[in-house]
């Protein structure tokens, strides 16, 4: 199961807006992506390194950004921290865990 903090929620509709504006294709590619990043993360939670204490990151294919997430073996449980684009703040997000 994959939940994502309302924070996270709003950095994706924010990237998705940005992209929109440019071109609604583009957004779309964008969203894609996203969901893809998610398939993979949900398919093996673990197989991505720590990135800071328990939590993991996965970058998109083709945009510039990550899912920062964390999992819970006992539960099965996916939290999505933050969508971090790649070139910001690193580790900005780790007052939300």
């Amino acid at each position: 199961m994959i939940q994502i903090q309302l924070s996270a929620r709003q950095e994706l509709e924010e990237a998705a807006v940005y992209y929109a504006e440019i071109s609604l294709d583009l957004a779309e590619k964008f969203l894609k992506d996203y969901e893809q990043t998610v398939s993979f993360i949900e398919s093996m939670p673990l197989a991505w390194a720590l990135h800071y204490s328990d939590v993991r990151k996965l970058n998109f294919k083709i945009f510039p950004y990550s899912i920062v997430y964390r999992f819970t073996p006992a539960s099965n449980e996916i939290v999505v921290v933050a969508i971090q684009h790649q070139n910001r703040k690193p580790f900005y997000w780790k007052d939300r865990i």
